[in-house]
């Protein structure tokens, strides 16, 4: 299970995660947070739900966020058109993984 929680004033932004996390391989239990930053930018990506898809996402985000043209309207573009195209392959990858 995970929480997202953001609290937004005019001069602060508080994101706050945590999340119920479990071993792929042993299926233990763990603490984890799904919260990262880009310092250069000023900007903290925090997400719910699957730790690889929101590792694939900051992977994106961090390599765009080097690019000399980098702005966070073209990023949220991009990354609308990937998620698009990753979240059905992700569902589809955790449904094979559910049934073995």
């Amino acid at each position: 299970m995970s929480i997202l929680n953001v609290l937004l004033t005019r001069d602060h932004l508080v994101v706050a995660t945590d999340t119920l996390a479990e071993d792929a391989r042993t299926g233990a239990h763990s603490a984890g947070a799904k919260l990262l930053l880009i310092p250069q930018h000023n900007l903290a990506l925090a997400t719910r739900g699957s730790t690889q898809f929101f590792l694939r996402i900051y992977e994106l985000a961090l390599q765009a966020s080097f690019r000399a043209d980098f702005t966070m309207e073209q990023l949220s573009a991009e990354l609308g058109l990937v998620v698009d195209q990753l979240w059905p392959n992700y569902e589809k990858a955790a449904a094979e993984l559910a049934c073995r």
